[in-house]
């Protein structure tokens, strides 16, 4: 994936070196003007995010009841009804109460939100990337339109940018049609936001991050150990959207149905299904210490 450094107001685009024509989705990140921090320092208390009230967060259930959530950032570009339906019998077969979250519903409110909201199984399948010129390069996108007025103060401090999930001769297409990027652009969120941004803890909470260089900087997977889960699986390199959908079902079906534990499972994904991969890909495990 191309990561650029595209920040919001003045826009500096800084491809990443490592970065090729086969990589999806340019990340980005505004950068703000010395008055512009200045003005929204004096307006802070105005610039709060909103809360969520999604009936699902609303109605939570009891503490004791295992509960999984099913985020598709890319159900609205890469529709798979078939992995939504598989991935939800499974999970509910092993005694989860599941909701399934689609593009529409995934905000940056959503994923500040989202350690608060109970789950201990969670599975993002999401357009994804990296910009090395960070300290945190790894970016989730939402599905969330971008705005240089909204979450002033997060894209100040870094926990979200802005991203487009297109291949770099399309971003190249747009940019000469004169198109403007940040109208087809979405918020991304970093794991600076993950670390000082999000709302309360996962509970022990087993998280797949099904995108592309999830896991490759391991910056995202460790602050999601910080902030509570136990076990977090990410990607270390490009993934297509056909062969994440058949790796995460693969292991839904190992860990879940079989009960075979997760490290066997992971390492017979990487054995059996990575060679068949459009790109050579490692899926990674992380555990809590």
């Amino acid at each position: 994936m191309i990561v650029a450094a595209i920040s919001i107001g003045a826009i500096t685009l800084i491809f990443n070196t490592t970065s090729t024509e086969n990589q999806p989705n340019m990340i980005e990140q505004t950068e703000f003007s010395l008055e512009e921090i200045a003005t929204i320092q004096e307006n802070k208390d105005l610039q709060e995010s909103e809360p969520v009230t999604t009936s699902k967060l609303e109605s939570k259930q009891t503490p004791t009841q295992l509960r999984a959530a099913i985020i598709d950032q890319v159900h609205n570009d890469l529709p798979n009804f078939k992995f939504q339906a598989d991935a939800q019998r499974m999970l509910e077969d092993a005694g989860y109460k599941v909701d399934l979250y689609t593009t529409d519903e995934i905000t940056v409110d959503f994923y500040k939100n989202l350690p608060s909201m109970n789950y201990h199984f969670i599975l993002i399948r999401s357009h994804g990337g990296e910009d090395l010129n960070y300290e945190y390069p790894t970016r989730l996108f939402t599905g969330e339109k971008y705005s240089k007025e909204k979450y002033t103060t997060e894209q100040i401090y870094r926990h979200v940018g802005y991203g487009l999930p297109i291949y770099l001769e399309e971003y190249k297409e747009l940019k000469e049609s004169g198109q403007d990027v940040l109208d087809h652009s979405y918020f991304t969120i970093s794991a600076k936001m993950v670390e000082d941004g999000m709302v309360g803890t996962f509970p022990d909470s087993i998280i797949i991050v099904g995108g592309c260089q999830s896991a490759r900087s391991h910056d995202l997977m460790w602050s999601l150990i910080k902030r509570g889960a136990s076990q977090v699986l990410g990607w270390d390199a490009t993934i297509e959207s056909k062969d994440n959908d058949r790796a995460m079902i693969w292991l839904l079906e190992e860990i879940l149905v079989k009960e075979v534990p997760l490290y066997d499972a992971v390492a017979e994904i990487n054995k059996e299904l990575i060679p068949d991969f459009e790109y050579h890909n490692i899926l990674k495990l992380f555990n809590a210490v």
